[in-house]
């Protein structure tokens, strides 16, 4: 998620977005505020400050937000988007994610070989590359959120209070 709004947002000469368009999704993003739960992390932020986002603000968006505000972007690239949503949501949920990962490891096969296409082939990394095996990973592991980093990405300040000094972490 973070490479693909850093495309939208910075690199991408072929899918780069707007100023205009961009204001638009971070006006809609911000007017989500009083809507969010409270059981999310954080608030939807303006994507100015994309760079500056945790895991938890990207699986927002990918996993809930995304699909409503990113109607603004290209068509195929809202497409493509709306791909790794799908297969995303699926391998991510208990309940779907052996029943229908074949399904999602189709999904990603067609994220990957589109985004050659929208991005361009000197734009896939091994990032990109590694989305067509995450389905055979959660064969092995289970559903995505059972070993994802969302849960102790916020914990993770805790442990770094118990760190004095970063070139004596045991002291």
């Amino acid at each position: 998620m973070k490479k693909l709004s850093m495309f939208w947002l910075f690199a991408g000469k072929r899918t780069k977005m707007g100023q205009q368009v961009c204001r638009e999704i971070s006006a809609y993003l911000i007017s989500w505020y009083t809507f969010v739960s409270v059981e999310f992390q954080r608030k939807p932020r303006h994507l100015v400050c994309v760079c500056k986002y945790k895991s938890n603000d990207y699986r927002e968006l990918l996993m809930y937000i995304g699909p409503v505000v990113f109607k603004l972007l290209h068509d195929k690239v809202y497409s493509n988007f709306l791909t790794f949503h799908v297969a995303a949501r699926l391998l991510s949920s208990p309940d779907s994610c052996q029943t229908y990962n074949e399904y999602a490891g189709e999904l990603m096969k067609n994220l990957v070989s589109n985004f050659k296409l929208i991005y361009g082939e000197e734009c896939v990394s091994y990032l990109i590359h590694g989305c067509l095996h995450v389905h055979l990973d959660v064969q092995v592991h289970g559903p995505l959120e059972e070993y994802s980093v969302y849960r102790y990405e916020n914990f993770l300040q805790k442990l770094k209070s118990l760190v004095r000094k970063g070139e004596k972490p045991l002291q």
